[in-house]
């Protein structure tokens, strides 16, 4: 966003209440232009709103610890994402456990899948996740990442990302929110699964 961003939030806040999900991230994590200051600012001035406030673990760390320090009411979806390659099970375990400590709201991983092993073992996690009674979004991103996007919408993904068309796409692997709903609505034999 350019120009004075709070008024801007002031302005859509009201209007999106729970649908709004606030995120400093750029794009395959590139370094974050605004100033951490201005972030713990907005952060503290949102967290009083019912909404959503996604903060990555491995790149957002003060963040994290500006946002335990407050009573808020936002939602924290601590999330993890990684553009070059699927962790092992082992290291997204380590992930789950570093996500426990900042008491997130939600779970959230997207990781670059190279191949069917890749999305299966992201899959598995989301299936744990559900397991234990974790909310959780967990999506692959390029080509083999696509039955992550499907399926996890189906049985555990608290919310999806699908952008109105391709070219609006922030990571590799998106489907388009038309291609989505007619997969689902054929996958879910008249039903939409999970309430989504």
């Amino acid at each position: 966003l350019e120009g004075d961003v709070e008024t801007f939030l002031d302005r859509v806040a009201p209007e999106l209440g729970a649908k709004l999900v606030l995120l400093f991230r750029r794009n395959e994590l590139e370094e974050i232009q605004m100033p951490l200051e201005q972030r713990c600012k907005i952060i503290e001035k949102t967290s009083s709103w019912k909404s959503w406030l996604d903060l990555d673990v491995s790149t957002q760390a003060e963040e994290l610890a500006f946002v335990a320090g407050l009573k808020t009411t936002t939602d924290l979806i601590a999330s993890y994402h990684n553009y070059r390659k699927t962790p092992s099970a082992k290291e997204l375990e380590q992930i789950v456990v570093s996500m426990e400590n900042y008491k997130a709201d939600i779970y959230k991983f997207s990781c670059l899948c190279h191949d069917v092993c890749d999305a299966l073992t992201l899959m598995e996690l989301g299936r744990q996740l559900n397991i234990a009674g974790k909310r959780c979004i967990v999506l692959g991103m390029g080509e083999y990442g696509l039955m992550t996007r499907v399926f996890g919408t189906l049985y555990w993904n608290e919310m999806i990302f699908a952008p109105l068309s391709a070219r609006d796409a922030s990571a590799p692997g998106q489907i388009t929110r038309d291609d989505l709903e007619q997969i689902l609505m054929r996958l879910s034999f008249g039903k939409v699964a999970n309430g989504r």
